[in-house]
C-alpha cells in the first residue's frame, strides 16, 4: 500500500538565542496531523521557570511533546489540546508555586493544527487555528486555499508613540506599551474566546475551524507569522509564489531570503527584528 502523506521538507529556526517555535507530526497511511506552535515573546521582566530556555520555549516545547506522546486518529485534535492545556497548566503553576507569578507572565502560544483523512479516491482536511499561523494547500498551480483566511483582531492598534523619546524593556517592547500589552496578555489567559493555547480549558472551543475535501494529488504548506512575513509584512510573495516557490526551490531557499531581507532592512523601530520562522511542506498523493 502507497503511503498518502509525505513529509518533502521541514525548518524550524529561531530569530534569536532561543526558538520558541515547535513543529511536530503524525503520519500514518492514510492518515495525517500536523500542528505548528508559536509561543507568544514574554512581556515580563523575568523567566519565572528559571530554565535555560524561555518560558514561552518550554511551553511550546511541551505542548509539543504532549502531543507527539499522545496523538492519535482516534483522538479529536481538540480534546487532544484541552487535555493538554490541562496539563501544561499543571505542570506550570506546580513548578513556580514558590514565586508571585503575574498572570501576564504566563507563557502562552499560538497554535495551527491540520488533519488529513484519506477516505477512497476523496482526502478530507479539518483545520483548527489558535492565533497566527498559517497552512495553504494547492492542487496543482491553483490558487492555494489559505487558513485561516482572515486573522481575528485580538486588541485596538496600540497608539502612536515617539520611539526616539522612549526606552524598551528587555523584550523590545517600548516601556509605554508594557502596560497595554500585560493587559492584552492577561485577556489571552482569562478570555478564552481570543483563542490561544495558554492555561484556560476552553480556548480551544473557540478556534477558527474549517472543513474542506480534495480529489488528486496536492501540497500543504505550513508556517508560523515569522516564515509567513515574507508574505503579510515584506510583501517579497503572495500565497501562490510562495507555494511554488517551495515546491521548486525549497524551504532552505525562501528561508535565507527572508534573513537576507530582514538584515538588509532597517528595523531598529521593530520590536522583533527578526522573528522565530517555522514550515514545514508536505506532498498528498
Amino acid at each position: 500500500m502507497i503511503d498518502c502523506f509525505k513529509i518533502s521538507a521541514q525548518i524550524s529556526a529561531p530569530g534569536g538565542v532561543c526558538n520558541e517555535d515547535a513543529l511536530g507530526y503524525r503520519i500514518g497511511s492514510d492518515n495525517l496531523d500536523v500542528w505548528i506552535i508559536d509561543g507568544a515573546t514574554s512581556v515580563a521582566d523575568e523567566e519565572y521557570l528559571k530554565l535555560e530556555i524561555s518560558d514561552p520555549a518550554w511551553l511550546a516545547r511541551s505542548i509539543n511533546d504532549f502531543f507527539q506522546n499522545h496523538a492519535s486518529q482516534t483522538i479529536a485534535p481538540p480534546d487532544l489540546i484541552r487535555a493538554a492545556t490541562t496539563d501544561m497548566a499543571h505542570r506550570y503553576h506546580e513548578q513556580t508555586a514558590l514565586r508571585a507569578v503575574p498572570v501576564y507572565a504566563w507563557p502562552v502560544a499560538a497554535l495551527v493544527w491540520l488533519r488529513a483523512e484519506r477516505r477512497g479516491a476523496h482526502t478530507h482536511i479539518s483545520l483548527w487555528s489558535m492565533g497566527d499561523s498559517r497552512f495553504l494547500i494547492q492542487q496543482g498551480d491553483q490558487a492555494p486555499l489559505l487558513f485561516p483566511g482572515v486573522l481575528r483582531k485580538d486588541a485596538s492598534p496600540l497608539p502612536g508613540v515617539a520611539v526616539a523619546e522612549e526606552h524598551r524593556s528587555r523584550t523590545g517592547v517600548l516601556m509605554s506599551h508594557v502596560a497595554y500589552e500585560r493587559t492584552e496578555r492577561e485577556r489571552k489567559h482569562t478570555e478564552p474566546q481570543l483563542a490561544r493555547m495558554g492555561f484556560h480549558v476552553d480556548s480551544v472551543l473557540h478556534a477558527e475551524f474549517q472543513q474542506t475535501v480534495l480529489q488528486g494529488e496536492f501540497d500543504i504548506l505550513g508556517v508560523s507569522d515569522g516564515f509567513y512575513r515574507l508574505v503579510d509584512e515584506y510583501h517579497l510573495y503572495d500565497d501562490q509564489s510562495l507555494m511554488n516557490t517551495a515546491k521548486m526551490q525549497g524551504l532552505d531557499f525562501l528561508y535565507a531570503q527572508l534573513r537576507s531581507h530582514e538584515q538588509s532592512q532597517n528595523r531598529a523601530h521593530a520590536i522583533k527584528k527578526s522573528d522565530d520562522a517555522t514550515a514545514i511542506l508536505i506532498n498528498c498523493l
